[in-house]
């Protein structure tokens, strides 16, 4: 009894031609063989493994544009009050901004560890 040897069933662009992958199959999807690099079940896995990088990488990159921009309404906040020229003026704003900050730096560490 002999193995029966399977050639890949994907179709593959050569220039402007398509041809049959010349590919042995190792993989039967739905009744068509699937080499490795076209088994359409590794190709998903490929692409969420890629896309979820992508959008962790996106999200601390997000997390960073917004501690900066909080940094910058400290900075803003801390000028008006040097400006005020000694008058006693309301801190709530300035505490509540150092407090965002405390929290969008803990949850940037969040998702580079996480």
């Amino acid at each position: 009894m002999s193995k029966v040897i399977h050639q890949c069933q994907a179709n593959v662009m050569s220039g402007y031609h398509t041809h049959q992958c010349m590919n042995t199959a190792k993989v039967e999807r739905k009744e068509k063989w699937y080499c490795g690099i076209h088994d359409p079940v590794a190709i998903r896995q490929k692409d969420r493994a890629r896309r979820d990088k992508f959008d962790k990488k996106w999200s601390i990159k997000n997390a960073q544009w917004g501690i900066k921009d909080i940094k910058n309404n400290i900075a803003d906040e801390a000028i008006r009050f040097i400006n005020s020229n000694g008058k006693m003026m309301e801190l709530a704003p300035l505490a509540e901004l150092v407090a965002k900050y405390k929290t969008a730096v803990k949850n940037l560490e969040i998702l580079k560890n996480g």
